[in-house]
């Protein structure tokens, strides 16, 4: 009784309620296993607050338990639909088509896709087809390059269309500008390459060796003067954050978070406000973070890039937590679990486990928090060491 008051509750505007919830109906099954009704609030306040597996393998473990209960065919229901194919498994399906080169004589379907998928098209477009764009250009392979530009080209025309982001349609415009200019076409091919080529030198922690090539690439860029020169100069101030030089970071992003960059390219300065946010957030500036996470809430909403998005309300509500505001941690904490079926990477999958974890064991739901810790340790990489044995320290 008291789990469904807490969910009762958690809809008007406490849902640090739904923990309090999980708890509580867990205590009713340790109590007496054989009842229904705990195990099917257990699993709904579970899939109100994080619809992911912990939801799904509740909703499982009732109807194994509870067959003739006469709330078998909601939980049926609501397990089917948690069951559905999550974004990060239709994207999967759609990247591998346009890899495949599939999409490329279809408009339509690339417009469905840029509507669909805002975020992860833009991302795909930026670092994947454009850098292999740049490289084919540099081998001579004039078709395929002369395709890869075609797909981009619509891709980008979407996303300026549906969300107000300009980046790619404006690269694209550069790209075609420079069709007259041998020179300035081979600088912006081997700007997006050396571009491309960073990017996997940071995935792989290669910090200088990224940062060099950025460089490389932002000096193409200007000279072919494509406003992909900002992508650039964002990675390069990530680098600097790495070693630390935040005085440094805090300068670069400047350009990139005024209100005519914002206006025209509202992804790259919501994740230029993000950066900034955590600078002031490491050097113990709490306040000015929150006005750059705020921001680039709003900028994110705007472009409906859900990831980023989710990721934001994350960070917001761990800067809350720092300050003491229970109440606000968890409207921004609802929000980013809320989204987790839209998170792609296990990273960012990762962090919003261990949020919920920190924020349940502050609320004194230590139980609570043991689930979303596991979360955390099973959303990282078989690979990422460093990671899982951070994870496993906090368990």
């Amino acid at each position: 009784d008291l789990a469904v008051a807490y969910i009762a509750t958690a809809s008007q505007g406490q849902p640090a309620n739904l923990a309090r919830a999980i708890a509580s109906a867990q205590r009713a099954i340790d109590l007496n296993g054989a009842l229904a009704a705990p195990r099917f609030n257990f699993a709904l306040a579970l899939e109100l607050l994080y619809p992911t597996e912990l939801a799904i393998a509740a909703w499982e473990e009732f109807l194994l338990a509870a067959k003739d209960s006469e709330w078998v065919e909601e939980a049926s229901t609501r397990l089917a639909r948690l069951r559905e194919p999550s974004s990060r498994e239709l994207w999967a399906k759609a990247r591998s088509r346009l890899d495949q080169g599939s999409f490329a004589s279809d408009l339509e379907d690339l417009n469905e896709l840029a509507a669909r998928f805002p975020q992860q098209v833009r991302v795909y477009v930026e670092e994947t087809l454009l850098p292999r764009w740049g490289e084919r250009a540099l081998d001579g392979q004039t078709t395929d390059a002369a395709d890869l530009v075609q797909i981009a080209k619509q891709l980008g025309e979407s996303l300026a269309k549906r969300g107000g982001d300009h980046m790619v349609a404006d690269a694209l415009a550069a790209i075609n500008r420079a069709q007259s200019s041998p020179g300035a076409l081979q600088a912006l091919a081997a700007g997006h390459r050396d571009f491309g080529q960073g990017l996997a030198a940071y995935g792989n922690a290669e910090i200088q060796k990224a940062a060099e090539l950025l460089r490389s690439s932002a000096a193409e860029f200007r000279r072919g003067e494509s406003p992909f020169v900002h992508w650039a100069e964002y990675y390069l101030a990530v680098c600097l954050f790495q070693r630390s030089d935040y005085p440094a970071v805090q300068r670069s992003l400047e350009p990139l978070v005024a209100e005519g960059t914002a206006n025209r390219y509202p992804n790259l300065a919501g994740k230029a406000l993000w950066l900034r946010g955590l600078t002031h957030v490491v050097q113990s500036e709490l306040t000015d973070s929150l006005a750059n996470y705020l921001r680039a809430r709003e900028l994110f909403a705007r472009t409906g890039e859900a990831e980023n998005l989710a990721v934001v309300h994350n960070l917001l509500s761990e800067n809350f937590g720092y300050l003491g505001d229970s109440r606000v941690r968890w409207e921004h904490l609802h929000r980013a679990l809320a989204a987790a079926r839209e998170v792609q990477t296990p990273r960012r999958i990762h962090l919003l486990a261990r949020e919920a974890g920190d924020a349940c064991l502050l609320l004194g739901e230590p139980s609570v928090a043991l689930l979303f810790e596991e979360a955390a340790l099973r959303a990282l990489p078989a690979d990422d060491a460093v990671g899982r044995a951070i994870a496993l320290l906090k368990l």
